[in-house]
This record gives structure tokens, C-alpha cells and sequence, in this order.
């Protein structure tokens, strides 16, 4: 009889052993499922893979925000919009959550670029006007004035440097040819990137354009260190000109870029040797995805002479449009 209870006894014990590994095999297994990553971040139009861990039970995928992230049935994220939102997993009545930040992706090219992505050089500034610098990256910035057919003073700025430069600060003296200064000016360039070339058209009176002499204008140079805030989405967007009969041009901007931009550039006028007569400046916005139509009136002589009067149309073989296109 002893025996019977002993064996009844033993039997028992297995079987709650059996029970209770029962029991806690289901927590210990739903202990293990966990997400592939608890935080992520992307850029805008950036993708990552996310993954459940420890089960093949199928999850039920959602955002709580699709303006800022979107999430596929496979668990693929993909950046909508700037901002931070939680990706969730479901499971039976589990939920298993990811933290999700999307920013604005940054590009190296941030000079002005045209529709097809190439440099073009204007005007070439071999000849180093007399420079004071603060330092060694400032040395290195090469900057020439020209005075155009137009009447108009263009800056023809080059980072000879090895790396980019993020504030170029110009103070310009602008003398006759006796070497009189007759007005001076300041000129701030943001982002020249190492090797590239930007330009700038200040605005001179066409009294004083007529007395400068580009070739005894001082210049003094400064770098600062500080970097800007600007993103540059140049890449995504196109500008292409037409010009109209009467010589006035039409330029469309085409932006494929996830958020609003502000556009600044130049229009070059060329004649038919290829020389540039006239500079336009352009100062436009253009909303994420969208186009937009500038007009700009045909060149024209800003000072008198014996051969034409102010204002009159300057003739003209080609025009080019450079831009840069950013955000803050």
C-alpha cells in the first residue's frame, strides 16, 4: 500500500512538473519577441527594414503619424515628412512600439548649379586682386571684378581650398584709375564648396560704375568658421529658361524636393561669341513637388552713352540660368 502511495506521489509531481513548464513556456516565449530596433532614424524618402524578433507570427503593422512616416504590411519604413512618430507592431493583443525620427537629408553640392547639373565658368579668376586675409582659407579664395558691357560690377568668387568654406565674408573698396576710392561695399557668400565657383552682382549706382576701375579695387577677405544653417536640396530641382521675341526671358522651376525651397541664381546674357554682356539675379520660391513660372525683362544698359540711352534692350544669343535651392 506504501508503495502505491509513493508511485502516486511521484506520478503527481511529474505531471505538475509537466503542468507548470506548460505555464511558463508560453510567458518565456512571448518574453523573447521583441523588435529589430526600438529607434530609428531616417531621412526624408529614406527606407529601413523593421523586423519581430522571436516569433513567426505575422504582425499587424500602423504609424501614428503617415505624414511623417509610413509603415508597409512587411514592416518597411519609409520617411513622409520632418518629424518624430512610433511605428507599432500588434501581435494577438501585444503591441510592440519603435520611436521614429525624420529629418531633412543635407547634399555636398551646394554651388549654382544649371539644368543639367554642369559648372559653367564665366569668367575665370586668374588674376588675384590685392587680398587682406585673416587667415590661411581666406588666401586661398580668388576673386575677380569685372565690369560688364551692361554697366553692371559681377564678382567672380573661387575656393581654391581643399575643403569647403562656410562664410566668406568680401570688403571691397572700388577706386577709379588714379587709384581714388569712390565707394565701398560688403559682400557674404555662404558654402562654397572646395575648388567651386560662385558669383554675386552688388548694386553699384551707374554714376560710380562708370568711374571704377576693376583693376585698382581693393578687396579684403575674412572666413568665418561658423557654419550656416542652410540644407541644400539643389539636385531636386530644374530650371530651365525660354526667352520670348522682344528678348524677355521665362524660367521654370520644377522641384522635386520633399519641402518648400527658396531659389537664388544668376541669368547670364551672352552675345553670340559667347561673351557675358548682362547679369540677371533671381530670388524665387518654389513649394515641395511643385512648379513655378518667373519672367524677367530683356537686358538693358544701365548708364548713357553716344551709342544707346539708359534702359535701352541689350541684344543677346544665349542666356543661362544658375541656381542654388535650400532650406532652413
Amino acid at each position: 500500500m506504501k508503495k502505491m502511495i509513493k508511485k502516486c506521489l511521484v506520478a503527481g509531481l511529474a505531471i505538475a512538473t509537466v503542468v507548470s513548464s506548460l505555464a511558463v513556456s508560453p510567458a518565456k516565449s512571448e518574453a523573447k519577441v521583441k523588435l529589430s530596433k526600438k529607434k530609428v532614424k531616417i531621412s526624408v524618402g529614406g527606407k529601413y527594414q523593421l523586423k519581430v524578433k522571436g516569433t513567426k507570427k505575422k504582425a499587424k503593422w500602423s504609424t501614428a503619424n503617415k505624414y511623417v512616416a509610413s509603415v508597409n504590411k512587411k514592416g518597411l519604413i519609409k520617411g513622409v515628412g520632418v518629424g518624430s512618430t512610433k511605428i507599432t507592431a500588434k501581435i494577438g493583443k501585444k503591441k510592440y512600439k519603435c520611436s521614429v525620427k525624420v529629418n531633412l537629408p543635407s547634399y555636398k553640392n551646394t554651388q549654382p548649379v544649371n539644368s543639367n547639373n554642369q559648372q559653367p565658368v564665366v569668367t575665370t579668376p586668374t588674376i588675384q586682386q590685392p587680398i587682406a586675409a585673416n587667415n590661411v582659407f581666406a588666401t586661398n579664395i580668388a576673386v575677380k571684378v569685372d565690369k560688364l558691357p551692361s554697366g553692371q560690377i559681377l564678382f567672380t568668387i573661387q575656393n581654391n581650398n581643399t575643403a569647403a568654406v562656410p562664410r566668406t565674408n568680401i570688403s571691397v573698396i572700388y577706386k577709379d584709375a588714379a587709384g581714388i576710392p569712390i565707394t565701398t561695399d560688403s559682400i557674404t557668400k555662404y558654402d562654397i564648396q572646395a575648388g567651386a565657383i560662385d558669383y554675386e552682382l552688388p548694386y553699384v549706382s551707374s554714376a560710380n560704375v562708370q568711374k571704377i576701375d576693376p583693376a585698382q579695387t581693393a578687396i579684403s577677405v575674412n572666413i568665418s568658421t561658423s557654419s550656416s544653417y542652410r540644407k541644400y536640396y539643389t539636385q531636386y530641382v530644374n530650371a530651365v529658361s525660354q526667352s520670348s521675341a522682344d528678348g524677355k526671358l521665362f524660367v521654370t522651376y520644377t522641384s522635386t524636393a520633399p519641402c518648400k525651397l527658396t531659389i537664388r541664381g544668376y541669368v547670364f546674357y551672352r552675345d553670340a561669341t559667347g561673351v557675358v554682356v548682362a547679369v540677371d539675379d533671381l530670388s524665387d520660391t518654389v513649394d515641395a513637388g511643385g512648379t513655378k513660372f518667373d519672367d524677367l525683362r530683356a537686358p538693358y544698359y544701365t548708364f548713357d552713352s553716344p551709342d544707346h540711352e539708359e534702359y535701352d534692350p541689350i541684344p543677346y544669343a544665349t542666356s543661362q540660368v544658375l541656381i542654388q535651392a535650400y532650406t532652413y
